[in-house]
């Protein structure tokens, strides 16, 4: 059996909420801590397992169930602790113990299971979701991004709706403030190039007045500044609602933008070294095209998702669709190509679910997993290629992991509104930017997966 650190143990209780999500999946989360600081989140997420599985040989009770009782447990005894009760403090250390030598004995008994293996997968991996530091936004938020550009990557911009205003911010202090901000219609989506474009690195932006924008991030003697250099029209009377670059594993000095809009088109522009030239553009969807991507892997090809419920794959080479799913139960709205796999896609719906795709076969799913949300924005972790970030709406931020299936790991549910923006640092992977819309808040978090 493996050893605990009992001291290890201990350095992770200070300012602890412990969440045990229900066995039908369903997140049910109430948070313990009476404090207003920052204070990390150890989700557990039991999954439905066979009670035949694991059986005790003493009292016929199984593994599985012995944990659960335990993580009960543990439940009552963290308001206890909150309040000061050295008991229940060492009673919940003692609790935290008995679950990973259960966990690490379901493992040994069930290692003949593929789906108790996923389950104890999910156990196993401890994640702790810290709140570092806090922006009000004063206007609605609903787009973050991480600038991945070398020595750039703490950059951060924050998109906001009400009133037209943007917001960059540079997190390397204990307080959150803007460096720069900029006035435009407002702002949807918006994407970094992945590499300098003219020595600079480049911001695309989407509007509510139907404009797609690009911003150049200009260093003046140590002062960061976003400025204007192209814009183009997207259409008349729409929004445009999302965009996506080519960049994100090739260089190019004239890359590809893909733009989705209101009146359900989806248009593939190419910028110039002065103008943003359009390739060509696709009436895609009867509502909404909520949501455009490209495949990171061949640039002739993206992807959209619309409000009538339809995912297509588009070949820019070709007048239609390429293929076209219908397997979503409601509106599409997130499109996530991998950069590390070249098979690997990621779909969100305003059904709640996260699906996996291959590429080569997009006629169902290679898995799915509810996550009580409906799902606005999907980020790939840079360097864990099986870890997802999701923005799931109503149902906060969720941390999915993807073995054999996608499967939850862990919840964020600090915000006090709808969950729209995140994004993964690409240098400190562990840090994770938030955005809520109703009450304006800009969270980043540090994440850390112990396994």
């Amino acid at each position: 059996m493996e050893a605990m650190d009992i001291q290890a143990v201990e350095s992770k209780l200070s300012d602890v909420t412990v969440t045990a999500i229900p066995m039908n999946g369903k997140s049910t989360h109430k948070d313990l801590s009476h404090s207003t600081s920052s204070h990390a989140t150890i989700s557990t997420v039991p999954a439905s397992s066979p009670s035949s599985v694991g059986k005790d040989k003493d009292n016929g009770v199984s593994k599985y169930a012995q944990l659960l009782a335990v993580i009960e447990e543990m439940g009552k005894e963290v308001r206890p602790s909150y309040s000061g009760s050295r008991s229940s403090a060492e009673r919940l250390k003692r609790g935290i113990v008995h679950a990973r030598i259960l966990v690490r004995e379901c493992l040994i008994e069930t290692e003949r299971s593929p789906f108790v293996l996923n389950f104890v997968d999910m156990l196993v991996t401890m994640v702790l979701w810290k709140t570092e530091l806090k922006w009000q936004t004063e206007y609605s938020a609903d787009s973050v991004e991480w600038c991945p550009v070398q020595g750039y990557t703490d950059v951060l911009v924050c998109g906001t709706y009400q009133l037209d205003k943007a917001e960059e911010v540079k997190a390397d202090t204990t307080e959150l403030s803007p460096l720069h901000s900029i006035d435009t219609a407002g702002i949807l989506d918006q994407k970094w190039c992945y590499h300098k474009l003219n020595n600079h690195p480049v911001l695309g932006v989407v509007t509510a007045d139907g404009f797609i924008e690009l911003h150049r991030l200009v260093d003046n003697d140590g002062v960061l500044t976003l400025e204007l250099w192209l814009k183009e029209s997207v259409g008349e009377d729409v929004l445009a609602l999302s965009l996506d670059w080519s960049t994100n594993k090739t260089f190019l000095d004239h890359p590809y933008l893909v733009v989705s809009d209101s009146g359900g088109n989806v248009m593939v522009l190419q910028v110039e070294d002065d103008c943003l030239r359009i390739i060509g553009k696709w009436k895609a969807h009867n509502f909404e095209a909520w949501i455009s991507a490209f495949n990171y892997w061949n640039d002739n090809l993206f992807y959209s998702g619309g409000d009538d419920c339809v995912f297509k794959a588009y070949d820019q080479r070709v007048a239609e669709a390429v293929t076209i799913n219908r397997t979503h139960g409601a509106g599409v709205t997130s499109i996530r190509c991998h950069t590390d796999n070249e098979h690997q896609l990621l779909s969100g719906s305003y059904d709640e679910y996260v699906r996996l795709w291959d590429l080569r076969q997009l006629k169902r799913s290679v898995s799915e997993q509810d996550v009580t949300g409906g799902v606005w924005r999907l980020k790939w972790h840079p360097q864990h290629s099986g870890t997802i970030v999701a923005a799931c709406m109503y149902g906060g931020f969720q941390l999915l992991r993807h073995t054999d299936v996608l499967h939850v790991v862990s919840e964020y549910l600090e915000h006090e509104s709808i969950a729209y923006g995140v994004d993964w640092n690409y240098d400190q992977s562990c840090l994770v930017a938030t955005c809520s819309f109703y009450d304006c808040k800009l969270h980043i978090a540090e994440v850390v997966l112990d396994r």
